[in-house]
């Protein structure tokens, strides 16, 4: 029993430190108001996959290309 409470907690700071890690970069420099809109898109849009790379670079492009994604290639 003991082990399986100390494994949950490890577990559970595993995740809180990479979401932390992803908004820690941002936060440090200029990056202040892309911070928190790329972590609007990056959890909707991207988060499982390899998108998040996409993230980083292009701000505006990740919300432009989610509608994009929805409705059929036009």
């Amino acid at each position: 029993m003991m082990p399986n409470g100390e494994q949950a907690a490890q577990g559970e700071t595993a995740a809180a430190s990479d979401t932390t890690r992803l908004p820690e970069p941002p936060r440090s420099g200029p990056a202040l108001p892309g911070g928190p809109s790329l972590a609007k898109p990056g959890d909707g849009g991207t988060g499982t996959s390899g998108p998040p790379t996409t993230l980083p670079l292009p701000p505006p492009a990740e919300p432009t290309a989610a509608p994009a994604s929805g409705p059929p290639p036009i």
